[in-house]
């Protein structure tokens, strides 16, 4: 995020250079269901990420028949925001489909985000968190980055990653030399 937008604060990530280089590119792309408000969800993420929307089809675009209450939710959407790349998609039964059981929400899958811009990093924590339930607050952790942990107001649960950048001694000073003055 912060290539796009100026950023005081960006840092390279701890063990950014330890990837072999010839190892073969693999995407991981979560695909989160929800119950009947994944648009409102897309917004959502889409305005805390600065995403680009790449795709939304509602089950009404598709071929196959599907009942009135159904038509404008979302069969598939996608997005995308720096290195990832996340799908979207209402649960929904209709003719022709097997029957689908209800989004349940859970903590057994989070999704991590990394990013190397502290400014962006607590911005979009703070965002998210917004309507959510923060479970670890974004601080500093034994292992020497930024961490956090919360679950959004849709039920998703999220761990925010970043480097941590410790003051240095001279900004220290300059600050307790300005707050006696």
């Amino acid at each position: 995020m912060c290539d796009n937008e100026p950023c005081s604060k960006k840092v390279k990530l701890q063990h950014e250079d330890e990837v072999p280089k010839d190892t073969r590119k693999i995407d991981l792309q979560p695909y989160l269901f929800f119950n009947g408000n994944a648009r409102e969800a897309v917004d959502f993420y889409v305005k805390v990420f600065g995403a680009r929307i790449e795709m939304i089809k509602t089950y009404g675009e598709g071929p196959q028949p599907i009942d009135e209450d159904n038509k404008e939710k979302i069969m598939h959407a996608s997005f995308r925001f720096g290195n990832c790349h996340i799908m979207v998609s209402d649960s929904c039964n209709s003719a022709g489909m097997k029957e689908l059981p209800a989004t349940t929400f859970g903590n057994n899958v989070q999704i991590s985000i990394s990013m190397d811009c502290i400014e962006k990093l607590n911005e979009a924590f703070n965002a998210m968190a917004e309507g959510g339930e923060i479970r670890m607050p974004l601080e500093k952790q034994f292992w020497g980055q930024l961490h956090g942990q919360l679950k959004d107001k849709f039920g998703v649960y999220w761990m925010f990653n970043g480097p941590y950048e410790p003051e240095k001694p001279a900004e220290q000073q300059a600050e307790k030399e300005q707050e006696s003055h």
